[in-house]
């Protein structure tokens, strides 16, 4: 088994954190998105799980998760919506988690899981219609704490997004009209952790956590 270094639910990271494995689901005008558990290989119980869900929609914009997953935040700009949220792992996880929009749309959902604990207050966002995305800065608290980048776009025909350079790629989705990508990186000293630029064909949402 894997040897793990926690401090509490809502505490900040002491270590850098471990990726372990991710899943991804979409559907293309559609209300639901089904992430298959058994895709998050080498997941133990106590990980966190982080889901980014993202809908594109000129309706209800809003997800309901799975039970026991719990909001961090979330970013609403023209039809695209982008809500993050957290679990850590039980032993006993269901075959597929069910993310639910409140209306019909693209939908995709990235489901990442870490070794180590989080802090679910660090959360900032940026958004445009560009094809250059700039996921902004936070302040960290500690030393060698992960960040993660989430970026998603739309396009009526394909969807391409390559991540910064100074990031390392963790977890892809996409459909016909949306993708996503989530890149992650340890920012080693305490202070401001940078920003992060990414090329996207038609993107619209950027975040940090």
């Amino acid at each position: 088994a894997r040897r793990r270094s926690f401090t509490g639910l809502r505490g900040y990271i002491i270590m850098a954190a471990t990726f372990v494995s991710y899943q991804q689901d979409t559907a293309d005008a559609g209300t639901e998105v089904d992430v298959t558990d058994a895709g998050l290989t080498d997941a133990e119980e106590g990980d966190m799980m982080f889901a980014f869900a993202y809908g594109l929609s000129n309706s209800t914009h809003s997800w309901t998760p799975p039970s026991g997953w719990t909001s961090i935040s979330s970013s609403d700009f023209n039809d695209s919506y982008l809500e993050a949220f957290y679990k850590r792992r039980t032993d006993s996880e269901p075959s597929d988690h069910t993310f639910t929009f409140g209306s019909t749309g693209d939908l995709a959902v990235l489901v990442l899981v870490y070794e180590n604990d989080i802090d679910d207050s660090a959360y900032d966002d940026s958004n445009a219609d560009s094809d250059t995305l700039v996921a902004p800065s936070l302040n960290t608290s500690v030393d060698d704490l992960t960040v993660m980048r989430i970026i998603y776009g739309d396009n009526a025909d394909s969807v391409t997004i390559t991540e910064d350079a100074g990031t390392t790629s963790r977890a892809d989705a996409g459909t016909s009209y949306v993708a996503g990508k989530v890149s992650d990186e340890v920012i080693a000293s305490a202070g401001a952790s940078g920003t992060s630029t990414f090329v996207v064909t038609n993107g619209t949402l950027a975040d940090t956590v």
